[in-house]
């Protein structure tokens, strides 16, 4: 295989989210080359092709902020409907189960925008690595 093949063929490998070290060891087995040789060369396309490489990978992890983000959504929201309620119905009591479920939904909350804070910082660092040079 010439290197234009190669290099093509790193490209996709990277696209379908193929690990960097069972690519090399793919590579040396298919050629005949030296590991070194190979992970310099995975290196090197690496770097000049890394907008290339974001554009192939960028559905799959879209798709899956996406779906992070409504759950977290989901969750942040059943929690604050839940203090909402509490508020407007004054229901506050100090009983260990009542408690027990305030700080249940703290958790779901904090997780909830957790999870909404990762998916769009996510998101929006594969945007931006697909459209930066």
């Amino acid at each position: 295989m010439d290197d234009a093949l190669l290099t093509e063929y790193i490209i996709q490998q990277f696209g379908k989210h193929v690990s960097r070290d069972n690519l090399i060891y793919d590579i040396c087995q298919r050629t005949g080359r030296d590991w070194n040789s190979v992970n310099n060369l995975v290196a090197a396309v690496e770097q000049t092709h890394a907008t290339k490489i974001a554009r192939k990978q960028t559905p799959l992890l879209l798709i899956i902020a996406l779906g992070i983000l409504i759950a977290g959504m989901w969750a942040a929201g059943g929690a604050m409907a839940y203090y909402i309620d509490l508020i407007q119905t004054g229901n506050f009591s100090l009983d260990p189960m009542s408690l027990r479920r305030d700080y249940v939904m703290l958790i779901r909350f904090g997780t909830g925008v957790a999870m909404i804070f990762g998916a769009l910082v996510g998101a929006i660092d594969q945007i931006w690595k697909m459209v930066s040079p």
